[in-house]
């Protein structure tokens, strides 16, 4: 049975199987004016000995990657999709992993204890998206 490791810097998203480790690359060739530069991403994949320790180290090795995105490694893997409907959602600090407990004017607070997170229901509409944030459904 093969696994998948999922993974997450301040660029993109990576999934590794076995030694291979796969990533999400903007493809910008088909970002043209006719489409309005709609951005699209392709995954490519390199051998894990061909990744640079500087670039492996600034990756965080986690479950907390959205459904979409798994299911993406995991069709290009060649491995069945998750079927999951989500009970709730939860907004997630890329940069430290640390879940969103609190919601301010000024600044946001965030927690590592899931009990203390806001799960937003899924009928409701989440806050605002930013670079720095990503929402991950939850079963």
């Amino acid at each position: 049975m093969r696994n998948i490791t999922y993974g997450v810097d301040g660029e993109s998203f990576y999934a590794r199987c076995g030694d291979r480790v796969a990533f999400l690359e903007l493809d910008y060739v088909n970002m043209t004016k006719e489409n309005n530069f709609e951005s699209k991403y392709i995954i490519f994949d390199v051998f894990i000995h061909n990744i640079l320790p500087d670039v492996w180290n600034d990756i965080r090795w986690t479950k907390k990657i959205p459904l979409s995105i798994k299911n993406q490694f995991r069709k290009y893997f060649k491995l069945p999709e998750l079927k999951m409907t989500p009970s709730y959602y939860l907004v997630i600090d890329i940069e430290s992993g640390k879940y969103l407990s609190g919601m301010f004017i000024d600044k946001n607070t965030y927690t590592q204890s899931l009990s203390k997170a806001i799960k937003f229901n899924t009928n409701i509409e989440l806050p605002t998206i930013t670079d720095n944030i990503m929402i991950v459904e939850m079963k």
